[in-house]
């Protein structure tokens, strides 16, 4: 009898400290301490996917113009003939504000040969006439000019063209300073554009 009650004492002095020592651990308040210090650097992750340029920006996919379109539209009297651009990213994103603080862009190429691209606005000869591309933009609308220092037959001159619009919001233009926006392939690669 005496181990049986040697072992029911035991068993109630360690429940009792089992007890106490919960009351106690858990009643610990205070305020909290400083941190500690830093630990030890820890093992290099693998590298990451290629980032973007952070740049935000829209751009309308190639647009073809007819030559019959040019031909169309000339002006005999002011020597210049024009198309409109409008829709999908022009008429969403060309807002007052890109036009007050950020960049419109424009590119034009000949539909016969898509390797040579032409920042607008620029200009060639063509029978002894100047020939100057230039363009416009206003809120949602972007307006291209084809004119000439000259009469001259313009049926010889036009040919199926394809346009580009590229447009840079305020914000985005100042991060992309160092790029050359006359240089399509350069834009191309920076902004990921596809042909």
């Amino acid at each position: 009898m005496e181990a049986e009650e040697f072992s029911n004492n035991t068993m109630k002095i360690l429940s009792y400290l089992s007890l106490a020592l919960i009351v106690l651990v858990s009643a610990c308040t205070g305020p909290q301490g400083d941190p500690g210090p830093q630990g030890p650097q820890g093992v290099q992750g693998p590298k990451g996917d290629p980032g973007s340029s952070g740049a935000a920006f829209y751009s309308t996919n190639w647009v073809s113009i007819s030559k019959q379109s040019f031909v169309t539209n000339y002006d005999q009297n002011e020597l210049y003939t024009s198309i409109g651009l409008q829709g999908g990213a022009i008429q969403t994103y060309l807002t007052q504000k890109t036009l007050d603080g950020g960049m419109v862009l424009l590119y034009n190429r000949v539909a016969s040969n898509k390797s040579f691209v032409n920042a607008v606005p620029w200009d060639t000869y063509f029978d002894g006439a100047h020939v100057t591309y230039s363009f416009a933009a206003e809120p949602g609308k972007i307006s291209a000019f084809i004119s000439f220092s000259k009469a001259v037959n313009v049926s010889n001159f036009f040919t199926d063209e394809e346009y580009r619009a590229v447009i840079v919001p305020p914000a985005t233009g100042a991060r992309l300073g160092n790029v050359n926006w006359k240089d399509y392939n350069e834009v191309k690669r920076v902004l990921n554009l596809e042909d």
